[in-house]
């Protein structure tokens, strides 16, 4: 047998139905077998540290942004992965397109300059993303290229039916898709489209949870989270 940290040590919680759910409380426990690690994401599921170890490059913008990143400026490296870099009321958000469709959005620290769009895709996206940090109710209609898994897509579509101004738990998602609480968290910690998929609401049952496989209360991701949720109306979590 393997051992291996795992996120995840649950506690029953009081749903609104009265109904008793699983929900996470997102501590490291070990696990002692293999066999005993959630499967219902398809059978992947990767903590960041296991990501970082196969694109250790692209893991430097999406995952490791939490250390202290507001000293450097963006790198040529960085900039060039990007079909756009606009600025965003917690930073920045990067583009990146490939032929006609969105590939990927990326919550940035302000320590990434804008970068003018490079094709009418990401400029279109640009135009839309600026849209909602203006309106909140601004609806998204870019072409997003298909990404995901079969298991990821069902989070993904139950996650966009959340209304503006509204929140579901974890808990709740599983519960929708006759899944489990952990293996929710890990499909929002895999969107390639925040924003258009809106992720930053979902929350744990008793607090504001994580967010892009980030948890740290300080920390820059779970500040966009806040700042997201505040901006729709939600501020329970200011």
């Amino acid at each position: 047998m393997t051992k291996r940290c795992r996120q995840g040590m649950t506690k029953e919680i009081e749903a609104e139905d009265d109904e008793k759910i699983q929900a996470e409380d997102y501590e490291k426990i070990e696990v002692e077998d293999d066999e005993k690690i959630e499967a219902e994401n398809d059978g992947i599921i990767e903590t960041p540290s296991q990501v970082v170890a196969r694109f250790p490059f692209f893991t430097t913008i999406r995952y490791a942004v939490s250390f202290d990143t507001l000293k450097y400026t963006m790198s040529d490296q960085e900039a060039a992965i990007f079909s756009a870099v606009i600025h965003a009321p917690f930073g920045a958000m990067g583009i990146r397109t490939e032929e006609q469709f969105i590939t990927e959005l990326v919550y940035l620290p302000p320590r990434f300059n804008e970068k003018a769009p490079r094709d009418p895709v990401a400029e279109e996206a640009a135009r839309q993303i600026l849209a909602y940090f203006a309106d909140p109710d601004f609806r998204f209609t870019l072409p997003l290229k298909p990404a995901g898994t079969a298991f990821q897509t069902r989070v993904w579509q139950a996650i966009a039916a959340v209304p503006r101004g509204q929140v579901a738990t974890y808990g709740q998602i599983a519960k929708h898709i006759r899944s489990a609480p952990r293996a929710v968290g890990q499909a929002c910690g895999a969107n390639w489209y925040p924003l258009v998929i809106p992720c930053h609401r979902v929350t744990a049952a008793g607090g504001l949870g994580g967010f892009a496989h980030h948890d740290d209360e300080t920390g820059f991701h779970l500040g966009v989270k806040r700042w997201l949720l505040a901006h729709e109306g939600v501020t329970a979590y200011l």
